[in-house]
């Protein structure tokens, strides 16, 4: 299979949904006209490998959309992923001192996508700590800016890729990661702790 150059958030969304919806969040990623996901459910459902508390921190619809949400925790993540592709993940918890069974991650975004929210949680750490490792899941190849700003009355950085600008937003142990544009972004910031 050939090596494909990955932006820095689709990657990070791909993981977090596992096997079961990665090749969709795939073609969205590197399509320009994205495809609608499998139904999902936005009612927080428990499972052993889904966190339905970071879902219930997701915002339930954004502009009067209805957001498709979904999560993963520990190895469940990384399900199907190759052990080289997730290794700067791996070595930034380590140097957090966590591994991956204490990774979180939750995925929402509205039907046509151009909304999506990526969110990661280790618990009890500075979420900050995990931006390095996430930027580090991109291609080498790839180009990445990041540039501070404020939206909302809160700090963020705006991460370019060749996908696009996400929004980084860290607030405490979670990392938020935004894809959107206003007045869904104002609406998302506004909305969270």
């Amino acid at each position: 299979m050939p090596t494909m150059r990955r932006p820095a958030l689709a990657l990070v969304a791909t993981i977090a949904i596992g096997a079961s919806m990665a090749s969709g969040l795939t073609a969205v990623a590197q399509s320009p006209s994205p495809q609608p996901s499998p139904a999902v459910s936005t009612a927080p459902v428990a499972s052993p490998q889904r966190d339905p508390d970071l879902e219930s921190r997701m915002p339930r619809t954004i502009g009067g959309q209805q957001l498709t949400i979904d999560s993963r925790m520990g190895s469940a993540i990384f399900e199907g992923a190759q052990p080289e592709a997730i290794q700067p993940m791996v070595d930034g918890l380590t140097a957090l001192g966590k591994t991956l069974t204490d990774l979180s991650v939750a995925v929402a975004h509205n039907d046509d996508y151009s909304v999506a929210i990526t969110v990661l949680r280790v618990p009890g750490v500075d979420a900050a700590g995990l931006i390095a490792p996430v930027l580090g899941l991109a291609s080498p190849e790839e180009q990445i800016q990041q540039v501070p700003g404020t939206i909302a009355g809160k700090a963020v950085t705006a991460v370019t890729d060749s996908s696009g600008v996400q929004q980084f937003y860290v607030a405490g142990d979670t990392l938020w990661i935004i894809r959107a544009t206003d007045p869904a972004l104002t609406e998302i910031l506004t909305a969270l702790p």
